[in-house]
């Protein structure tokens, strides 16, 4: 089957004749129309971190981590976001660790 011909629906392979036998047969696969931009959603949490909201870096680590294999979204992108928020998140949590020595140090 041709890239042109290959439609892909909940995780399977479909041909334009077999899509439209199963429509017929009234077992029309469930089509996505959205899916959630994890990526995105971690990067924007660790951005807003740094400018000030220090309990979202933690969050920020774990929704990059727990979401870093999830599927990407409709639109296909470059995968950066994922490595670039989880390198945020870590060096706000290890520049907070060290203002907290400082501060206990004097």
């Amino acid at each position: 089957m041709c890239r042109l011909c290959d439609f892909e629906v909940e995780e399977a392979h479909y041909c334009a004749a077999c899509l439209e036998q199963k429509r017929k047969e009234g077992l029309e696969p469930r089509w996505v129309t959205s899916r959630v931009r994890y990526d995105e959603l971690a990067l924007t949490l660790a951005v807003l971190a740094w400018l000030g909201l220090v309990f979202l870096s933690p969050l920020a680590l774990v929704v990059a981590w727990r979401f870093r294999k999830a599927p990407p979204g409709l639109t296909q992108r470059r995968n950066w976001r994922i490595p670039l928020a989880l390198s945020l998140a870590t060096l706000h949590l290890l520049a907070l660790v060290l203002v907290v020595i400082l501060i206990m140090v004097n």
